[in-house]
């Protein structure tokens, strides 16, 4: 009886240290799940609306499998990161997100199969994108959809050129960037508050942020304008940039970097003129048009110059100011060149804003022929002094 008394009592203490030990054990792996909950939770993320147009990333190949000295077989070949232009993507965010591109390593050499080389890794980017070493050296542009650079090339697989032992060669390993050099076809260029963000709502699906006040766009903005032919331009609402921009103020060089990465320049100018804040001076729809010359031809002369431009007079809705409109159409030829359309639009109303997307494809459409005749000629100049024709 005493046997049985005691063999009960261990039992249930052996019970209690049971229920005791997967008690503390489900507390524990429920503390860890939640602390892996909130460490990917508090893991930062660019927002989905940000426009990313420069990232630094880091690339790596993969490594060479090992070799099999015994039987003279080869490893496998390490992956490649290779970046692809995609016409379909206008941001850098995605790549912003994730930063390190690691590619997969060769397969070991077996006696009984040929080992599989490691599976290359492509990083999508955006037409435009130009691609440099942390030191500034360039490794090249990306100008056409489909078009591929290698930036980390894959190890070598084990092999008696790599070691005596077979070992595979390691990868190429770098911190890149990747820079869109070409964000959109047209740039709209302004001070704050002239009405660029609601023309881009009112010509494309694009949402910016639109209030009565300056500086309500940070960062760029594309918008995609569709034509019935199923043509399609992309427009890019530029932060507002202020008098100074050439010497860094405001949005500065940052504004002027993006302006420099368009094809076409569409001024957007309040007819009623522009005073930043009470400390500012007023200045009339002229004077804000030569400001916005004197600013990008400061900072690079060459630049405006080598786009077609179109003016667009804002907020043509408003009451007496067809005089205004008049004065300064007869400014513009003198302060752009004698050859800028003028388009007096309303973005509240809607007035002229169709006339304005004629004008915009008509424009880009002109640009693109003056660039292959250019080409045409500078491919006969080659052909005709390098080569001799019998």
């Amino acid at each position: 009886l005493s046997f049985l008394v005691s063999l009960s009592f261990q039992s249930s203490i052996a019970i209690s240290l049971s229920m005791l030990f997967w008690k503390r054990l489900l507390t524990w792996s429920g503390s860890a799940k939640i602390s892996t909950v909130r460490s990917l939770s508090s893991t930062a993320r660019t927002p989905s609306s940000t426009f990313i147009d420069r990232v630094r990333i880091f690339v790596s190949g993969g490594r060479g499998g090992q070799g099999l000295g015994k039987y003279s077989r080869v490893g496998g070949d390490g992956g490649n990161v290779i970046i692809v232009a995609n016409a379909s993507i206008n941001n850098l965010r995605d790549i912003a997100n994730k930063k390190r591109f690691n590619a997969m390593g060769g397969e070991a050499a077996t006696k009984h199969r040929q080992p599989r080389n490691g599976k290359d890794v492509l990083v999508e980017v955006p037409v435009g994108t130009s691609i440099m070493l942390e030191t500034g050296r360039p490794l090249g542009d990306l100008t056409h959809h489909g078009e591929e650079l290698l930036v980390a090339k894959g190890g070598d697989g084990g092999s008696y050129l790599t070691s005596e032992t077979f070992v595979g060669l390691k990868g190429d390993r770098y911190h890149i960037v990747l820079e869109l050099k070409s964000i959109a076809d047209i740039g709209l260029v302004g001070f704050p508050n002239a009405g660029k963000s609601s023309l881009l709502r009112a010509l494309s699906r694009a949402r910016p942020q639109v209030a009565n006040y300056p500086f309500t766009t940070l960062r760029p903005n594309i918008g995609v304008i569709e034509y019935n032919d199923y043509t399609r331009i992309r427009m890019a609402d530029i932060p507002g940039l202020i008098e100074g921009a050439h010497e860094n103020k405001g949005m500065g060089h940052a504004f002027l970097r993006h302006i420099e990465r368009t094809k076409m320049l569409l001024y957007v100018i309040d007819v009623g003129g522009f005073q930043l804040g009470p400390s500012h001076p007023f200045r009339s729809a002229e004077e804000t048009l030569e400001l916005l010359v004197e600013e990008l031809d400061r900072y690079s002369s060459s630049m405006r110059r080598s786009k077609p431009a179109i003016i667009a007079v804002n907020k043509m809705d408003l009451p007496d100011v067809e005089n205004r409109a008049k004065i300064f159409q007869e400014h513009c030829s003198k302060i752009v060149g004698p050859e800028v359309d003028v388009c007096l639009i309303s973005t509240k109303t809607g007035e002229g804003l169709e006339a304005l997307t004629l004008k915009l494809i008509q424009n880009l459409s002109e640009k693109k022929e003056k660039i292959v005749q250019e080409e045409m000629q500078d491919l006969q100049k080659y052909l005709f002094t390098t080569h001799d024709y019998y």
